[in-house]
């Protein structure tokens, strides 16, 4: 009994039917082609799989390790210079008159803070953002909202921070009221 390559265990050929004597076509040859260029695709498909799930898992862990970096840079620029620090918070609280260059001083330390904050906004919209930054992250826009000082400087710089960031912001100042 001859069998081909691909029936011989179908068929119920025996092991003693001699491999010499079956006979593979071509087409015998481009099946067995296929399957192993299918269980090739499933190998790669599940290989992408684990290499996408392994990358998203590192882009969240530097979205959170740049969120920390910049908020210690702006911890660190007022910690270390006390004059700066009190233009800051006592421009925010709005009870600051400025002296020569000090509005603008203060508008680009705030300005500083809200491009950490528009950071983080995009890091949200890309799904890169822990749910605990998120948290913080509305918590400071909120707390900026209710300063008076803040209020003053996005009416003249809002424009220069994206949509997404605007939105944020409109909506913790429609809370606040």
């Amino acid at each position: 009994m001859q069998c081909q390559l691909l029936s011989f265990m179908s068929r119920g050929c025996s092991l003693n039917d001699s491999w010499a004597a079956a006979r593979v076509t071509i087409q015998d040859i481009g099946s067995i082609g296929e399957l192993l260029a299918a269980i090739a695709t499933i190998a790669t498909l599940i290989y992408l799989a684990a290499q996408i799930r392994q990358n998203t898992q590192m882009l969240r862990a530097n979205s959170a390790t740049v969120h920390t970096t910049s908020s210690n840079a702006i911890a660190t620029i007022l910690a270390q210079d006390a004059e700066l620090c009190e233009l800051y918070f006592r421009g925010l609280a709005g009870t600051f008159a400025f002296a020569a260059g000090q509005q603008k001083q203060f508008e680009m330390l705030l300005g500083v803070h809200m491009n950490h904050l528009q950071q983080n906004c995009e890091l949200e919209d890309h799904g890169l953002l822990s749910q605990n930054l998120v948290t913080e992250f509305d918590a400071q826009v909120s707390w900026l909202c209710g300063q008076p000082g803040f209020t003053e400087y996005w009416k003249e710089w809002s424009a220069t921070h994206s949509p997404a960031m605007r939105e944020r912001v409109a909506r913790a100042q429609d809370t606040e009221k």
